[in-house]
């Protein structure tokens, strides 16, 4: 078990869609707010596509969010503003990734150099990068898979191929590495989200698995869950599905998205981008 610190649920806890508001600072922030309660189980954090452009600037956000105890960070190859996996991109028309040997050799080359270096080695907590991709969105499951692994041979013992949009892709993305003892495959559960199909722990572990999340349905059942955020947890750690047992709506996802403003940010965006001269 670990505590997963993200992106998603500090935007939401600050008001805001998941639609490139952060920065390092704030995720530090959220994770020393939360690191005390954790009983010191391991504690992974989002750092979205690196909080900056280039190499330096990666490598300092994981560098101080590992010196502050963080054990695990994730990053993505989203590029421009980045949104959360089950959103549909920042203008609401689709997702945009960097070129995968860009991202590879910029923003996931200097978080594994840093996890190795004498620094790293000094502090008595590991340092693991999680390496994620949104590729499925705009190339398709064939590419997600290819970049993957790119980012398991960069050194990322991690893999994250976001939003499988069937059960087959769920089943081909969690036996792509199942007996390769380099790679951890995570999957992302979100209750209502409207790509993957959702599952439990025992039926993700047989699809070949070896994390899966279930994070963003803490803050559904804050806000109209039926028994609040212990009966979601309930429901997780025995291992059943929160909207069978009636403790979510089945439209939770998109409910707290409209909650959130994800429509306003969308209609921001689109209308500005509209004004471009071409």
């Amino acid at each position: 078990m670990a505590t997963f610190v993200s992106g998603y649920l500090v935007s939401a806890s600050r008001g805001y869609p998941d639609m490139a508001i952060l920065d390092a600072s704030m995720m530090e922030a959220a994770f020393s707010g939360i690191w005390p309660n954790t009983g010191g189980i391991p504690t992974i954090v989002d750092i979205d596509t690196g909080f900056g452009l280039e190499a330096y600037t990666v490598r300092e956000a994981g560098r101080r969010l590992h010196r502050a105890g963080v054990n695990c960070v994730q990053i993505e190859d989203q590029q421009g503003d980045k949104t959360c996996g089950h959103m549909a991109g920042s203008l609401g028309s689709g997702k945009q990734v960097m070129d995968p040997h860009e991202f590879a050799a910029i923003k996931l080359r200097p978080l594994i150099d840093y996890s190795t270096s004498d620094e790293a080695r000094t502090f008595d907590h590991d340092f693991l990068v999680m390496a994620r991709t949104d590729s499925r969105a705009e190339h398709g499951l064939a590419d997600a898979l290819s970049r993957v692994k790119l980012y398991n041979q960069f050194g990322a013992e991690i893999l994250f191929v976001e939003a499988p949009q069937s059960n087959a892709e769920l089943i081909e993305v969690g036996s792509k590495f199942h007996n390769d003892a380099s790679a951890h495959m995570l999957a992302n559960m979100i209750e209502g989200s409207p790509k993957t199909p959702y599952h439990t722990v025992g039926e993700l572990a047989k699809m070949g698995f070896s994390i899966v999340y279930y994070c963003i349905g803490s803050i559904f059942a804050a806000n109209f869950g039926r028994g609040g955020m212990e009966a979601y947890f309930r429901s997780i750690l025995s291992g059943k599905d929160p909207v069978k047992e009636g403790v979510l709506p089945a439209d939770s996802f998109e409910r707290f998205n409209k909650y959130i403003g994800r429509g306003f940010a969308e209609t921001t965006n689109a209308h500005y981008r509209g004004l471009i001269r071409h």
